[in-house]
C-alpha cells in the first residue's frame, strides 16, 4: 500500500437482420435486475445468480454491490441479492453460475460513522439500501441507510465510484477491507489468506492486484490488520483490529485460512461531500493494474457510463435490428443479447501464468452450456470474438495440455460430462472461421481431449476419474464404446463423448483424413 490517497496492492416472433452499427440506444431496453431473483419474488433463494452492475463486453472488471444474507443457501454468485445489506462495492464479479461463488474482490465501503464498526467484521457495518438500487448498462447506483449515495461505471480494466455523503451530518468514510471475499459454505467456497484467495476444492488459489486512487486527499488514513472472521465459518469473537499509520503492512502466515485481514480505513474532511475513486486491476502486477487507471482518464462517472453504453451499442446491440415495437419482447431480447456477452471475460494481455501473443479469455461458465447456442451466436455476429475465443482455448491447451470445460480465476476446473470445447472448435471449424487460428494446434488440442486420459484430481463429489479438465472416462470409452457405471455420469458421459468424437471427426476430415474414420467410429 502507498499512503496517504493512493492504494496500491431469441424470441421467435421478433423480425430481425444484420445491420452495421448505428447510432440508436438500443441500451434503454435492457432490465439488468432480470435474473437477479430466484423463484421467490424480492429473494434470491434457490438462483438468481445474475450480476446487474456495470460491465463492458466481455470486461475484466464488473462493478458492484455484495450483499450478505444470513442464510447460507444464500449465497450471492453475482454479489447481488434483492433483499439484503450491502457489505462492500467491489470490482471483479461473474455472473449467471452455479456452484460456489467466485470473486467479490478489492472492495471499498464508504461510512458516515466508525460506532460499533469493528473493521475485521462487515456484519457490523453493512448497510440496508433505503430506496430500489437503479442499474443502467454501464451504471450502477445505491443509497445506502447511513445517507450515502454509490454511483459506479466500468471500463475494461478498471472502475470508477462517486460516493455523495449526506451533507449536513455525519464523516466521511471509506474503508477498503482487502480481505473481503464472497463467502460460501461448503468444500467449494474460497476464503482470503493474508494476500491470497484460496479456493477448497474447486481450482487454484490466486492472486489479483490493483490500484486505487481518490481524487482528494483523506485529512487521515491509517492500515489495519488483525484475526481473520468470516460470517459463515467464524473462528474468532469479539476480535479487534490493530491500527498503524505505517505505510505498508503484511498479514501472518500464507496458506492459514484463519490469519490475519488486512485492510485501510480513509477519512475525508467535513467539508468534502463527495469523493470519487478510480480503481484499475490486474492479474499480473500492481504496475500494470495503475497502468489501467489510464482507461478512465478523467473523475467522471456519466462520461464513463456513456462510453459503456456507446461500446455495448456499437459491439453488440447494433448487430441485429429488431423490428418489433413490443416492450416486453425488445427487453427480453436486449437483455438476454447483454446477459451473453458478460462472460468470458477478456483479460488478453493481463495472464499472469504465461506470455503469448495469443487472446487470453477467462471465466468460462461453463462450456457444456454455452457450446450449444452462445457460441454459434458469436460465429454469426461476434465473428472476431468467436476466433479470439478459440485461439485462447488453444492456447490453453498449449501450455497446460487440456482445453477447458469449465474455467475461472485463470484454472480449468470442472467437467460434467465431456470434453465440449471440442464441440465449440468444430463449430468454428466448419463454419470457416480463420483470421489467426492455427487449426493444425486445434486439431491436436482435440486430439489431447479424445486420446489422452487426465490424472485422477480425486474430487470427493466423485473419485472415478478427472473433474477437472478432459475426459475421466477416456478407458471405457475407447474400450467399449460407452462408459459403464463405474464412472460416475455415465450416461451423461456416454452421449457427450459421442458429440465431441463427431467434433473431432468434422476437424479431422480437414486438418487429418487419415484419422478421420477412427473419430466417426467412435461417435457412432
Amino acid at each position: 500500500m502507498k499512503l496517504p490517497w493512493s492504494l496500491v496492492t431469441v424470441v421467435p416472433v421478433l423480425t430481425t437482420k444484420l445491420l452495421a452499427a448505428s447510432a440508436e440506444d438500443r441500451t434503454q431496453h435492457v432490465n439488468l435486475f432480470i435474473g437477479t431473483e430466484g423463484p421467490d419474488p424480492g429473494t434470491s433463494y434457490n438462483s438468481g445468480n445474475v450480476f446487474p452492475g456495470a460491465s463492458l463486453p466481455f470486461g475484466a472488471v464488473k462493478i458492484g454491490i455484495d450483499t450478505a444474507e444470513w442464510n447460507v443457501s444464500f449465497t450471492a454468485n453475482g454479489g447481488y441479492t434483492p433483499d439484503s445489506n450491502v457489505t462492500a462495492i467491489t470490482m471483479l464479479h461473474e455472473s449467471g453460475t452455479g456452484g460456489a461463488p467466485t470473486y467479490g474482490l478489492i472492495p471499498q465501503m464508504p461510512l458516515t460513522s466508525l460506532e460499533g464498526v469493528n473493521v475485521l467484521d462487515n456484519l457490523t457495518y453493512m448497510q440496508p439500501r433505503t430506496s430500489p438500487d437503479v442499474a443502467e448498462v454501464g451504471y450502477y447506483k445505491t443509497q445506502l441507510q447511513n445517507g450515502v449515495t454509490a454511483e459506479m461505471s466500468a471500463a475494461m480494466h478498471a472502475g470508477i465510484i462517486k460516493y455523495t455523503y449526506p451533507k449536513d451530518s455525519g464523516g466521511r468514510y471509506i474503508l477498503v477491507d482487502v480481505s473481503h471475499y464472497l463467502p460460501s459454505t461448503g468444500d467449494k467456497g474460497q476464503f482470503y489468506s493474508n494476500g491470497r484467495i484460496e479456493r477448497s476444492n474447486d481450482g487454484g488459489d490466486y492472486r489479483v492486484y490493483f490500484c486505487a486512487r481518490f481524487d482528494s486527499a483523506p485529512s487521515q488514513s491509517q492500515l489495519f490488520s488483525g484475526r481473520a472472521t468470516d460470517p459463515y465459518w467464524p473462528s474468532t469473537k469479539n476480535a479487534t483490529a490493530t491500527f498503524t499509520n505505517d505505510t505498508s503492512l503484511e498479514g501472518g502466515i500464507v496458506g492459514y485460512q484463519y490469519a490475519d485481514r488486512i485492510g485501510a480505513l480513509f477519512e475525508f474532511p467535513s467539508n468534502v461531500t463527495t469523493v470519487h475513486s478510480k480503481v484499475g486491476v490486474s492479474w499480473v502486477s500492481t504496475d500494470k493494474a495503475c497502468q489501467f487507471l489510464d482507461e478512465v482518464p478523467h473523475w467522471n462517472v456519466d462520461h464513463v457510463r456513456d462510453a459503456a453504453k456507446g461500446k455495448w451499442n456499437s459491439d453488440v446491440f447494433s448487430k441485429i435490428n429488431v423490428t418489433s415495437t413490443n416492450h416486453t419482447q425488445l427487453e427480453m431480447f436486449y437483455t438476454a443479447m447483454y446477459h451473453a456477452h458478460l462472460l468470458p471475460s477478456n483479460r488478453t494481455g493481463d495472464n499472469p501464468y504465461w506470455e503469448s501473443d495469443e487472446p487470453y479469455y477467462d471465466d468460462f461458465y461453463t462450456i457444456w452450456d454455452t457450446f450449444r447456442c452462445l457460441h454459434s451466436l458469436y460465429v454469426l455476429i461476434q465473428p472476431q470474438t468467436q476466433i479470439e475465443i478459440v485461439r485462447a482455448l488453444i492456447d490453453i491447451w498449449r501450455f497446460e495440455g487440456f482445453m477447458p470445460d469449465g474455467r475461472s480465476h485463470n484454472f480449468n476446473g470442472r467437467v460434467q460430462g465431456g470434453s465440449n470445447a471440442d464441440n465449440v472448435l468444430a463449430d468454428s471449424y466448419v463454419k470457416g472461421l480463420g483470421g489467426g487460428i492455427n487449426w493444425t494446434d486445434g486439431y491436436a488440442a482435440m486430439k489431447s481431449n479424445a486420446d489422452d486420459l487426465p490424472y485422477n484430481n480425486f474430487d470427493p463429489e466423485d473419485l472415478t476419474g478427472s473433474t477437472k479438465e478432459g475426459r475421466g472416462a477416456l478407458r471405457d470409452w475407447r474400450q467399449y464404446g460407452y462408459v459403464t457405471p463405474n464412472f460416475g455420469r455415465s450416461l451423461s458421459k456416454t452421449v457427450e463423448y459421442s458429440l465431441n468424437d463427431f467434433s473431432v471427426y468434422q476437424v479431422a476430415k480437414g486438418e487429418a483424413p487419415e484419422d478421420a474414420s477412427k473419430y466417426l467410429n467412435g461417435s457412432a
